[in-house]
């Protein structure tokens, strides 16, 4: 799934304005939880990956140097330049049509009209099956209308197409996280970063998972 991944990652992932969804009447400290990693984490991975474009998709040879550049990356500025250079490549398909749907569902989304995102992006899906970013981007959309297991379905799509979408993970990490499942989170989380050592908010929201568990177990 997928703000800037300076603070993040790249979700995948959501818009800045997008609105909490938790029912809970009460701001327990969990809640609050899920809200500060909502806010470092997924702003950070999705909307990165909605800004960017390119040639080619998660097939795209270029992305083998690219990630094995990215594991070995030396500093934080170096990552970036690669990770919005995997990002360019995730996003854009080789058909003018998935990519017009790509764009206008990316529009949408943006502007909040999540029903017509999601109209499009069923579209893409169904158009265009063999391409991960379009799970990806629908799975934020779900993410962003509540739709949390529909959401984890559609990253379970991207990640069987494309196993090293740190996006796509992360955001699993902060679903799981609002849904409470602590150790789920801290996993997907962890995974990312092997995968793109250099994700800040993603080692943030792990030391803020870390802090939960011990105040849980004492």
């Amino acid at each position: 799934m997928n703000g800037s991944d300076e603070n993040l990652s790249s979700e995948p992932a959501f818009n800045s304005t997008a609105p909490a969804f938790s029912t809970r009447p009460v701001m327990t400290a969990r809640f609050r939880l899920s809200k500060l990693l909502h806010a470092t984490v997924i702003f950070g991975c999705l909307l990165l990956s909605l800004a960017m474009g390119a040639w080619g998709d998660q097939r795209d040879q270029r992305l083998i140097p690219a990630f094995a550049q990215l594991a070995k990356a030396s500093s934080p500025q170096t990552a970036s330049v690669l990770e919005s250079r995997i990002w360019k490549i995730w996003l854009e398909h080789p058909k003018p049509r998935v990519n017009e749907m790509m764009r206008w569902g990316v529009k949408a989304m943006n502007t909040q009209d999540y029903p017509t995102a999601l109209k499009l992006f069923d579209a893409m899906v169904e158009a265009a099956p063999e391409f991960s970013e379009g799970w990806n981007k629908r799975a934020t959309v779900r993410f962003l209308v509540g739709d949390y297991e529909g959401s984890i379905k559609d990253i379970g799509k991207t990640l069987a197409l494309e196993p090293r979408h740190f996006g796509a993970l992360s955001g699993l990490g902060m679903i799981h996280t609002n849904q409470e499942r602590w150790f789920a989170a801290m996993a997907a989380f962890e995974q990312a970063l092997r995968i793109h050592p250099h994700l800040v908010g993603v080692r943030h929201a792990i030391i803020k998972l870390q802090q939960q568990l011990r105040k849980e177990s004492t």
